[in-house]
């Protein structure tokens, strides 16, 4: 939850989802102008649409990373450069498949996938900018579901909580 994670923590997620695409933008964008042309393509997380309780770092910094690009959109069009966001759901992954053990897992996008789709965006018009674009696969579990059905599981914490919640109310 929000009290539980340090301002440390959360200046990590800023600074490793945020600062570093800064730092990044400040380096290309001159490089862009100059060649009178570029597009910009950032990641974020289909969580800044359903604000998933236990994620505000991390939302926090995929809202600032959106916004950022938006910005970098209408300030530097005048240039030629466009820029779009490219809203991901999970990865398959190795990392993402032991890191979420109850998720649809053969649902999960592919690098293969997400590379498809980037060249894909890359060849779009540049006057298509300042876009979220939502990369999802279809899920049964996603789309059938409620965020709190989906990651319904006895070993999860805030399940008990859930429970006790429900038994206090029913006294």
């Amino acid at each position: 939850s929000f009290l539980e994670v340090s301002v440390e923590k959360a200046h990590q997620f800023m600074t490793s989802h945020y600062l570093t695409l800064y730092a990044t933008l400040q380096s290309v964008l001159p490089v862009m102008i100059k060649k009178k042309g570029g597009k910009v393509l950032t990641f974020s997380y289909n969580s800044m649409n359903e604000n998933f309780p236990n994620m505000l770092p991390f939302n926090a910094a995929k809202a600032a990373v959106e916004a950022t690009t938006k910005c970098i959109a209408h300030e530097y069009a005048k240039y030629g450069i466009s820029a779009n966001v490219l809203s991901l759901a999970s990865l398959k992954t190795e990392e993402s498949k032991y890191s979420r053990p109850f998720g649809d897992y053969k649902n999960y996008l592919g690098l293969e996938e997400l590379c498809d789709s980037i060249l894909d965006i890359e060849n779009t018009s540049s006057l298509i900018t300042a876009s979220v674009i939502q990369c999802y696969k279809y899920s049964d579990s996603y789309y059938n579901q409620g965020y709190f059905e989906r990651i319904k599981h006895p070993n999860r914490s805030w399940n008990k909580i859930d429970e006790s919640h429900k038994a206090d109310q029913s006294k």
